[in-house]
């Protein structure tokens, strides 16, 4: 049995062991992790690089990870969840996929993807109402479905994890997959809680506002010249019940990055152009929106609050800008390729398993592949992370190119 899972692990933390220890006992043999890159579906950077991530991922019971090509990592709900739910099935090996959610109960999610799949005509015209009036798409969604689902149940559709579960099993649908979807009841903090949980299940987003909270003082009080990377070991105290062991030794050993190191470089790119709309899923009335607010610009997060409106959301207008960020401009239909990040020794049988009967090519050297514009994207992506961490942290850059697999006993 070999499960897929689609992940960020921004960072690696005990929900995560928790998921695979689940998947584990409900019979997978292999498990598959299709990651996310040095970019999110929040549209922010990771907190530290994919390679350190994918060996957090290796450490902690993952046996092969994917990379999932920045335009899909940075895209909505729908985007990001059929970039790599195609991955996934392209493989050609995959029997499940798991993934968290508010709720584990599949007959509930099953009886969502039917309704979204074959809306009535009320709810639709509802939700255009909804929409035309202002409100952003999961408010106006959540308040088109109480006639059709219990209050309880709308507040369980609202989670951040069942929005990309009910994505998940379309997407499945769509492509008249086999892929048997297997969800498991998230346990602990909500996915948005950004305070630590005292039953050690935090969520990343705590995590990531600990280690910045951390680094900002340690920055305001030394100042950023000389310091290594393990400046930051003084908040892993307080993480250390929150995510595994070998993910903190990796992150005590790794530079941390965080969304304001790329605010400089996105102002720069604000002010320089005169329309943004040749990015991807930027409208031209957000493109003005931009050009009339840029002037205005002090951070980075002060930037994403002038642009959000009632019916565009915070994260959404961080998803905007990481595509003039990353200079994203369009959006392949399927992902045409699987580039490994990393593999546990002793999976020679599933990378063989994946090489016999993948629709697409597994990817271990970049040298060796033809020019792709979805594989430059995230080529370019990783390349200005790099140079970013390079620069904060005084540190030789490395090419892409010449980057080795991440491999673990």
């Amino acid at each position: 049995m070999i499960t897929g899972i689609i992940s960020e692990y921004n960072p690696f933390h005990n929900g995560h062991k928790f998921q695979i220890e689940q998947a584990r006992k409900m019979g997978s043999e292999y498990i598959i992790a299709i990651m996310s890159g040095n970019f999110t579906q929040r549209g922010e950077s990771t907190i530290t690089d994919k390679y350190s991530r994918t060996e957090m991922a290796l450490k902690n019971g993952v046996d092969l990870v994917i990379e999932l090509p920045v335009i899909f990592a940075t895209g909505d709900a729908g985007i990001f969840a059929r970039g790599g739910v195609n991955l996934l099935n392209s493989l050609g090996v995959v029997d499940r996929i798991c993934f968290g959610t508010e709720t584990g109960s599949i007959s509930f999610l099953s009886e969502l993807v039917t309704f979204f799949n074959n809306p009535p005509n009320e709810y639709l015209e509802k939700l255009d109402l909804l929409l035309k009036s202002g409100l952003n798409f999961p408010t106006a969604r959540s308040t088109a479905l109480k006639n059709y689902f219990k209050e309880t149940d709308i507040d369980l559709i609202k989670g951040s994890n069942m929005i990309l579960g009910i994505e998940y099993c379309q997407a499945l649908k769509e492509l008249n997959s086999n892929i048997i979807p297997l969800p498991i009841e998230r346990k602990g903090a909500d996915y948005n809680d950004d305070e630590l949980d005292f039953l050690g299940l935090s969520s990343a987003s705590a995590i990531r506002k600990v280690l910045s909270e951390c680094c900002n003082t340690i920055t305001d009080t030394m100042g950023i010249s000389g310091l290594g990377y393990s400046s930051h070991y003084i908040s892993l105290n307080s993480l250390k019940e929150h995510m595994p062991e070998a993910s903190v030794e990796i992150l005590v050993n790794s530079p941390l990055m965080f969304p304001e190191d790329f605010s400089s470089i996105l102002h720069h790119k604000l002010i320089m152009h005169e329309d943004f709309s040749k990015y991807l899923d930027i409208t031209e009335s957000f493109s003005k929106r931009i050009i009339a607010n840029r002037f205005s610009y002090s951070d980075y997060y002060s930037f994403c609050g002038l642009l959000k409106t009632k019916n565009i959301t915070h994260a959404s207008v961080q998803r905007l800008l990481s595509h003039i960020l990353l200079e994203i401009n369009e959006m392949p239909r399927n992902v045409g390729y699987a580039r490994v990040l990393g593999f546990k020794k002793g999976t020679s049988e599933l990378l063989s398993k994946i090489k016999a009967n993948s629709k697409i090519p597994l990817i271990t050297k970049l040298a060796d592949v033809a020019p792709n514009p979805c594989l430059e994207a995230d080529i370019k992506a990783a390349h200005l992370y790099e140079a970013l961490k390079s620069d904060k942290y005084g540190t030789k850059f490395q090419n892409e190119y010449s980057r080795q697999l991440v491999m673990v006993d």
